[in-house]
Protein backbone atom coordinates (compact mmCIF):
# COMPACT_ATOMS: atom_id res chain seq x y z
CA UNK A 1 0.00 0.00 0.00
CA UNK A 2 1.21 3.06 -0.85
CA UNK A 3 1.13 6.69 0.95
CA UNK A 4 -1.82 8.92 0.42
CA UNK A 5 -0.90 11.92 -1.36
CA UNK A 6 2.59 10.04 -2.94
CA UNK A 7 1.76 6.22 -3.40
CA UNK A 8 4.13 3.70 -4.16
CA UNK A 9 8.04 4.32 -3.76
CA UNK A 10 9.48 3.88 -7.79
CA UNK A 11 11.66 0.69 -5.96
CA UNK A 12 9.06 -0.57 -4.05
CA UNK A 13 6.46 -0.16 -7.49
CA UNK A 14 9.52 -1.78 -9.54
CA UNK A 15 8.81 -4.67 -7.26
CA UNK A 16 5.13 -5.72 -7.69
CA UNK A 17 3.53 -8.00 -9.95
CA UNK A 18 0.59 -6.23 -10.22
CA UNK A 19 -0.36 -2.38 -9.69
CA UNK A 20 -4.22 -1.20 -8.53
CA UNK A 21 -5.72 2.08 -7.86
CA UNK A 22 -8.56 3.33 -6.98
CA UNK A 23 -10.52 6.18 -8.58
CA UNK A 24 -11.29 9.32 -6.90
CA UNK A 25 -13.55 11.96 -7.71
CA UNK A 26 -13.60 15.46 -5.62
CA UNK A 27 -14.19 16.22 -2.75
CA UNK A 28 -12.46 12.86 -2.01
CA UNK A 29 -9.09 12.81 -3.34
CA UNK A 30 -7.23 10.30 -1.45
CA UNK A 31 -8.00 7.84 1.07
CA UNK A 32 -6.20 6.10 4.31
CA UNK A 33 -4.66 3.05 3.53
CA UNK A 34 -6.98 1.07 5.51
CA UNK A 35 -10.15 2.64 3.36
CA UNK A 36 -8.20 1.87 0.65
CA UNK A 37 -7.47 -1.76 1.46
CA UNK A 38 -11.05 -2.54 2.71
CA UNK A 39 -12.59 -1.04 -0.54
CA UNK A 40 -9.81 -2.98 -2.72
CA UNK A 41 -10.56 -6.35 -0.52
CA UNK A 42 -14.72 -5.74 -0.62
CA UNK A 43 -13.99 -5.28 -4.77
CA UNK A 44 -11.95 -8.37 -5.52
CA UNK A 45 -14.07 -10.77 -3.08
CA UNK A 46 -17.55 -9.76 -4.00
CA UNK A 47 -16.47 -10.30 -7.75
Amino acid sequence: MGAERDGLRQLTREGCDILARLPTHEPISTLNVSTAATIALYQLLAT
